[in-house]
């Protein structure tokens, strides 16, 4: 999963202090396998890229978190993204290691 949105700039103090709460979250989600955030301009444009047991894992996380329903519905109540995108990719191989080991070995053919 690739989630990435433009912060307004008003909007950052308020959309920050919801990242650490929302970060513990999905540290703790069921089948997540590895997440990472980013900052492409660190306090404006961020974005997650995240890799999941499966897509049904990442929705329960997704929609079902109450952590990350609010912020969800925060983030469209309050108009927090100048634009944003969501994206959901199938993994066909992968190399290397995340911390020290292939998170996917148990995932691929």
């Amino acid at each position: 999963m690739l989630t990435r949105a433009s912060i307004r700039w008003w909007k950052t103090p308020r959309f920050w202090k919801y990242v650490a709460p929302t970060s513990a979250a999905i540290a703790g989600a069921q089948g997540v396998l590895a997440a990472v955030g980013l900052g492409e301009l660190p306090v404006v444009r961020q974005a997650t890229f995240s890799v999941w047991e499966s897509a049904q894992a990442m929705q329960q996380y997704a929609y079902r978190d109450e952590k990350h329903k609010e912020v969800i519905r925060l983030t469209r109540q309050e108009k927090w993204y100048g634009e944003e995108l969501f994206a959901r990719f199938r993994v066909l191989s992968s190399e290397g290691t995340w911390g020290g080991k292939n998170p996917l070995q148990f995932y691929l053919p």
